[in-house]
């Protein structure tokens, strides 16, 4: 029999219920109430003492769980929602999360995991989802259990202002692998247009400029080149055979209006009187 902690939805106690059941009645107020909406409330009231949101931003975290899921209404992390918490180990990052906010983890020094819908089981990387688009300045500044990959799963633009996200993070490390989707080389662009981070030196916005930039390595996270080329030969293959399917359908249709009109059905020349094509030469043979 689950046992699982609810809030009487008539006089706001909380007790304790079986949420097999459909209904009981409070031992408190000897009120009849609904389980599962009992157990809504007591979850709802729970999620907005750990989770201060307003319009969506999460503001501040003021749970002490080591492993934290932010809940899927929260589109932004907001400017050092979890700053200095040193009890949070890992934190799942739904893809309704577009915005990650200046300072929001930064010194959260025992978060070693970072996860998100695409790769929740990933133990040893830093996951951003494919919907993120913007992380702010010193975000994981002094996240220093951090394992040493990074993995951007956004084909698209993310936004940064320049400040090094992860500076102070990986100054033990022997190296650091980043990776984006389908990339070599991760694209990460200025929110005011003021730089293209493409064309400067990666490390620098990502760890800071006096981080070792040899100690980073870049990588994509899309197919391997002989995976690649093997099925782009394939594609090209099947386009050729349907180009030439549809090229033959289109001789045969054609060879039928010249038939019908009594042209030659090779090039659609006229015939002279030895029933020979006054253009290609070729004999009538219909």
């Amino acid at each position: 029999m689950p046992i699982v902690s609810a809030k009487c939805t008539c006089c706001g106690a909380e007790i304790k219920v079986d949420d097999q059941k459909e209904a009981l009645v409070c031992e408190h107020c000897n009120s009849a109430f609904i389980v599962e909406k009992a157990i809504e409330l007591y979850n709802s009231e729970k999620e907005t003492v750990e989770f201060e949101v307003i319009d969506g931003v999460l503001k501040k975290y003021n749970g002490d769980a080591e492993d934290v899921v932010i809940p899927d209404r929260i589109t932004r992390i907001g400017g050092g929602a979890f700053i200095r918490n040193t009890v949070i180990k890992s934190v799942f990052i739904p893809k309704s999360v577009r915005e990650i906010g200046d300072y929001a983890f930064a010194y959260c020094t025992s978060l070693s995991k970072v996860t998100c819908p695409d790769n929740e089981d990933t133990e040893n990387c830093v996951v951003f989802s494919e919907n993120l688009d913007y992380l702010g300045d010193h975000c994981f500044r002094g996240c220093s259990s951090l394992p040493p990959i990074i993995m951007f799963l956004n084909k698209n633009r993310i936004y940064h202002d320049g400040d090094p996200i992860f500076r102070h993070c990986y100054d033990e490390a022997e190296s650091v692998i980043v990776i984006q989707k389908d990339h070599h080389t991760p694209h990460l662009y200025s929110k005011v247009g003021a730089f293209d981070m493409e064309l400067t030196p990666l490390s620098s916005h990502l760890f800071g400029l006096d981080f070792d930039k040899n100690k980073v390595r870049y990588k994509s996270a899309g197919k391997d080149e002989k995976e690649s080329a093997k099925e782009k030969e394939q594609q090209t293959y099947l386009y050729n055979k349907e180009t030439e399917k549809k090229s033959e359908e289109h001789r045969v249709h054609r060879s039928d209006i010249w038939k019908k009109n009594g042209l030659c059905a090779h090039c659609g020349g006229s015939f002279n009187l030895l029933r020979k094509c006054k253009s290609c030469g070729m004999k009538k043979d219909y």
